[in-house]
């Protein structure tokens, strides 16, 4: 799910929504970190309790979520509008880590 942002440095505000489609009503999942590298080059990973971060390329997004499902993500601007999404094959047992 890398291959997001590709700009020169700048702080973006992380206004995520997690969207899930699966068999099950009431599916749900977390976002367990983000990684990717700082101004600096450093390689960073942050919770997603981080309000800011300033990645200098595309960011991997560790997503929780239970089996046989899709997962959904997208990345909104503080005031709704979309900036960016994906949407996950199906999730199955040879996804576990």
């Amino acid at each position: 799910m890398g291959n997001l942002i590709r700009r020169q440095p700048m702080k973006i505000k992380l206004a995520l929504l997690i969207a899930f489609a699966g068999l099950s009503a009431g599916a749900s999942a977390e976002i367990a970190e983000f990684s990717f590298k700082d101004t600096l080059n450093v390689k960073k990973t942050v919770s997603p309790a981080s309000v800011w971060i300033n990645p200098v390329t595309s960011f991997d997004v560790a997503v929780i979520s239970g089996l046989d499902r899709y997962i959904t993500l997208s990345l909104l601007k503080s005031d709704g509008s979309l900036i960016w999404s994906t949407k996950s094959s199906l999730v199955t047992v040879d996804d576990r880590t």
